[in-house]
């Protein structure tokens, strides 16, 4: 039904338009202008704040006037059919979750519990996600420690303490920082480690293909698992798991409203970035093919590339374990070049922007003026020039759950389910 109607909607549409083709054009007009007043919003600030916002708005609200003028049944049509769309939508994915799609798990040998095992719980992880999860009785049915980091304390201190006291296994409840402390620490003693994810990204965790809404199932793999080799990334000998960003984003994570709103957090700090008289970050670095960077307003550098599928698609990492480190910088210097990029990024193509640099290294060295404010794994920190990215390859075992055995028929099942019980319950939270 949320398909058969959002199709439905853009077919009514359609038709609409076709009648005033004239009004395609406008639309196509209208989008580049909205694209680059976007960039005034969040480059700006005061009055030509507002005036660039009010901008956005008759750039998007024109060509809806205007079906409206001509066609105001169609344009009803299509937002009755787009709202029972979503309506659809919401009721029909809720009740099974939302599995992650990322590809294949990793393949490895299967293996059962041996020494103690030890779960690491962060209670500062996910704006304290971590802490009101009911993590205790699904390690007491595993057999788990629970390890409450102390308000204060250091997590890898703690991680270090447990090995002492002869932790066979190795895990963690938090979200990506978290994760790389103590990935650091099981790797320097050669033990495994389980991946409970319980931040709010968890980009690790979904790249190795767990469940976020399923952490009973995470914490099976204390018991019998599959453990598989993947690389761990350093930055000045400091682990990470995920990425390391500079400029744009790591200023955004060390933004005071970070946690409480991203999007107040990007316009309190962007026009600072790329505003009016900012300068691009005093970064030097050099590309595998010789060609020497020396100004960026963002440097992204992964643990293994990631896969851009354009706007609108999440980013991921296909492989965990090609030995490589993923290198994004981009530089925007005004509303053309952002217009330009939003387009070409649109349809996957944002590598021919002129400000877009994309590669993969075993290594890369970034020199800077003095001490960078940075993001790592999405904890705001200062590394100190020069800096040494590296990538270990293989150096971490993560102990996985077994993949579930659904069959197709099983699955359908178990939606059917969910749907006629979300139908007559209206509760979508089971």
């Amino acid at each position: 039904m949320a398909l058969g109607s959002a199709v439905a909607a853009l077919v009514v549409m359609c038709v609409a338009v076709r009648v005033h083709p004239w009004s395609m054009l406008g639309i196509l007009a209208a989008l580049p202008a909205a694209v680059i007043a976007g960039w005034h919003v969040v480059s700006r600030r005061g009055p030509a704040r507002v005036v660039a916002g009010l901008t956005v708005l008759v750039a998007v609200a024109a060509p809806v006037l205007h079906v409206l003028a001509h066609r105001p049944g169609a344009l009803l049509i299509t937002m009755l059919l787009f709202g029972f769309s979503m309506a659809s939508a919401r009721l029909a994915l809720l009740p099974a979750g939302r599995r992650p799609r990322r590809g294949r798990r990793p393949r490895g040998a299967r293996v059962r519990a041996a020494g103690r095992a030890v779960l690491l719980l962060n209670p500062r992880s996910g704006s304290g996600r971590a802490s009101g999860l009911d993590l205790a009785d699904l390690a007491r049915q595993s057999g788990v420690d629970v390890v409450p980091v102390p308000p204060g304390g250091d997590l890898g201190d703690v991680a270090e303490a447990e090995v002492a006291e002869g932790a066979g296994v190795l895990g963690v409840a938090g979200g990506d920082g978290s994760m790389a402390v103590v990935a650091a620490v099981a790797s320097r003693h050669g033990l495994p480690f389980v991946c409970v994810p319980a931040g709010t990204r968890n980009h690790f965790a979904l790249d190795l293909g767990l469940d976020p809404n399923d952490l009973a199932h995470a914490m099976t793999a204390f018991r019998w698992g599959v453990e598989v080799r993947v690389d761990l990334a350093e930055v000045n000998g400091q682990a990470f798991v995920n990425n390391v960003s500079l400029g744009i984003y790591a200023a955004m994570v060390r933004s005071r409203h970070y946690r409480r709103s991203k999007l107040r957090a990007v316009l309190d700090e962007l026009p600072d970035l790329i505003g009016p008289g900012s300068v691009p970050l005093p970064l030097r670095f050099r590309a595998p093919d010789g060609t020497e960077h020396s100004d960026a307003h963002a440097l992204l550098v992964s643990n293994n590339p990631y896969r851009l599928g354009g706007l609108g698609y999440s980013a991921w990492r296909p492989r965990l374990a090609s030995g490589l480190l993923g290198v994004l910088t981009v530089r925007v210097d005004d509303g053309r070049a952002a217009a330009r990029l939003a387009l070409l990024e649109l349809f996957g193509r944002g590598h021919l922007s002129p400000g877009y640099s994309r590669w993969s290294a075993a290594a890369l060295t970034v020199d800077a003026d003095g001490p960078v404010s940075a993001g790592l794994d999405g904890d705001p920190v200062t590394l100190e020039s020069r800096l040494r990215f590296v990538s270990r390859p293989g150096a971490l075992v993560v102990r996985l759950p077994p993949a579930p055995r659904r069959s197709y028929g099983r699955r359908l099942v178990e939606e059917s389910r969910h749907l006629v019980r979300a139908a007559i319950a209206g509760d979508l939270r089971d």
